[in-house]
């Protein structure tokens, strides 16, 4: 975690202008996290990439209507040739049901109309948001991983993650 610019206009930066952290899963996987404003071109980018053995699938805010995905060949050793891009305005998608006719693009404001539209369903219905959507118990998870990347920031040191009950 680190700041590049700690005196600003209105006083002294008190915020994190970048932060990298790696993580390792429960069960071995290793990730890594990383957020920053100093990203020039960029305009909302908020990007997630999952690799497997089996194939990687990349979702970018900027391009919410796609995910780039690439599936490994059937065979040992196959691999298929590059990323595929997969729109997920077709009529069949979650939602989609809600809005104009398929392959029509929605927009980052039809997020909230959807978060919306899930959270009454769950209250409605009497069942729970999970796992579509968020829990009291994630944004605690969340927390936790957050303090925890700032501890090992602060120490210098690796930092074991233990969620109270």
């Amino acid at each position: 975690m680190t700041t590049f610019v700690p005196q600003r206009s209105g006083g002294v930066v008190d915020v994190d202008d970048a932060f990298e952290a790696t993580v390792e899963f429960e069960n071995g996987a290793i990730g890594t996290y990383e957020a920053t404003r100093f990203a020039p071109g960029r305009k909302n980018q908020m990007r997630w990439e999952v690799n497997g053995s089996k194939g990687t699938i990349v979702f970018d805010q900027e391009r919410m209507n796609e995910l780039q995905v690439h599936i490994a060949g059937s065979r040992p050793g196959e691999h298929a040739q590059g990323f595929r891009t997969v729109l997920v305005s077709e009529g069949y998608h979650p939602y989609m049901k809600h809005w104009w006719p398929h392959g029509h693009m929605i927009g980052w404001e039809h997020t909230f109309v959807h978060e919306l539209l899930h959270m009454l369903e769950a209250v409605k219905g009497d069942h729970d948001v999970a796992p579509l959507g968020a829990t009291l118990e994630d944004g605690y998870r969340c927390a936790e991983v957050c303090d925890a990347i700032a501890r090992s920031a602060q120490s210098g040191q690796r930092q074991r993650i233990e969620y109270q009950p």
